[in-house]
């Protein structure tokens, strides 16, 4: 999550990353699963927005930000809560990668196009 200049901004890596000072890095699968923090922190930001303290732009702290509690429900609630949002994620994530590849193949066909090619064996590979 984003923790400055703007607070808030949510997303779950599907690869692994390293994050600087402007970031909370939330290790969720230890206790939680990734899924359930991130819409934790969507549905809690004013709570965490209202933690934050600055004056050129809000910022919260780690040391503001933990202190946060955080819902833990029942075992089968949060294994039902996983089953549904895991699958409906990949969804999300598929149509998203299907999206930059039409994107991709748009552009690369838009570009012979303007360029004159007609036939698909005289497009550029790139």
């Amino acid at each position: 999550m984003s923790s400055r200049a703007p607070i808030g901004y949510l997303a779950i890596t599907e690869i692994p990353v390293c994050v600087n000072q402007g970031f909370i890095a939330m290790l969720a699968e230890s206790a939680l699963p990734a899924l359930y923090v991130l819409n934790w922190a969507r549905e809690n930001m004013e709570t965490i927005v209202a933690s934050a303290n600055g004056t050129t732009f809000l910022e919260i702290s780690k040391r503001s930000f933990r202190p946060l509690l955080i819902a833990v429900p029942p075992d089968e609630v949060l294994n039902t809560f996983v089953d549904v949002a895991t699958s409906l994620h990949r969804r999300v994530v598929s149509g998203l990668d299907e999206n930059d590849l039409l994107c991709a193949t748009r552009d690369r066909l838009l570009s012979a196009l303007l360029r004159g090619h007609r036939g698909t064996q005289e497009l550029p590979h790139d």
